[in-house]
């Protein structure tokens, strides 16, 4: 019989993989048919994970009539062991998974636990359907869903070989929504894992990728936030010159588009003028809650943009402090 403080063998979300866990209750239930002769046992926990500390629950049962032979021929008792909540092995553990569009997300999370639960068919169909959810998120064209994959690789969202994959995927959706036909195992596992990745480089790590990475501004706001994270990590009573980060970052416009990044350097030097001038939130910051606070100015020389972090003394600006306090 299972005691509270065993450790037995269970499968970790966190931990993606089998860990011991710690039982901190048990509540077991025996049973005994005598006119059957049939006896058995429920035990019902709650466990931590003795790796990362996740709490889960797990049922463990056994009964007289559910055993095999070993290969000397000796009786071994099987024991079905449920988890709660069904771990996820190898999928549905992306990090940064609320930066994915809300939209997207539900459909997801709700065919990770159709596989979970081995229903394969609802799952073929969950997976069509959010390569559906990502052409209407990013507004793709298309009669239908094969020329909507088609259209996401031709603007660049996809790859040629994406592309291919992604109509692999839309086979199996189709079959599973309208012949009624289970996708495998391995089709399943195989299929989350390819959605998954197009999901963490498109949502999951963008933010890590652009503070990361130098990487080709694509359009207005990837500059725009770029220069703001500068402006962000000035120190104290420093000036940075927004033109000059224009400048200095050169190597990562296409000169095709040359024309058009600088119609983004002057919009971005107009929006920063307008925040700053409407005491807009995002240049109001404060290091240490009461003892000092700064603010964003800028000043025009010969056409370029010079942008200052100045230092306020709470005790001079009530403002200042009933902001914080709102």
């Amino acid at each position: 019989m299972m005691k509270n403080g065993e450790k037995i063998k269970l499968l970790c979300q966190n931990c993606q993989c089998e860990t011991n866990h710690k039982i901190i209750f048990i509540h077991t239930i025996t049973y005994n048919n005598q006119e059957n002769d049939i006896q058995g046992e429920d035990n019902y926990l709650v466990v931590k994970c003795c790796g990362c500390e996740k709490i889960s629950m797990a049922s463990i049962s056994s009964c007289s009539e559910d055993f095999e032979y070993d290969e000397n021929g000796k009786i071994e008792y099987v024991e079905d062991i449920k988890q709660y909540p069904i771990p996820k092995i190898g999928y549905d553990n992306l990090k940064y998974e609320y930066n994915i569009p809300e939209y997207i997300r539900h459909i997801y999370k709700q065919t990770c636990n159709s596989i979970a639960n081995k229903d394969y068919i609802l799952a073929g169909v969950g997976l069509r359907t959010i390569i559906e959810a990502i052409c209407k998120v990013e507004k793709t064209p298309g009669r239908n869903l094969q020329n909507k994959i088609t259209n996401l690789a031709k603007s660049g969202y996809i790859s040629k070989q994406d592309c291919e994959i992604l109509h692999g995927i839309r086979f199996i959706g189709n079959e599973a929504t309208h012949e009624i036909s289970s996708p495998t195992h391995n089709q399943v596992q195989i299929a989350i894992r390819i959605i998954e990745n197009l999901l963490e480089n498109r949502y999951c790590l963008i933010n890590d990728i652009y503070t990361n990475l130098d990487m080709p501004f694509r359009e207005y706001f990837d500059f725009y936030n770029f220069v703001i994270s500068k402006i962000r990590g000035m120190s104290i009573d420093n000036q940075l010159c927004v033109d000059c980060i224009w400048d200095k970052e050169k190597r990562r416009y296409y000169d095709e588009r040359m024309t058009e990044y600088e119609t983004y350097l002057d919009k971005c030097k107009n929006d920063i003028k307008d925040k700053v001038d409407n005491k807009n939130d995002l240049y109001l910051d404060i290091d240490n809650k009461y003892n000092k606070i700064y603010e964003i100015k800028y000043t025009e020389n010969e056409n370029k943009l010079y942008v200052t972090k100045n230092k306020i003394s709470l005790e001079n600006d009530n403002s200042a402090f009933d902001k914080d306090n709102k």
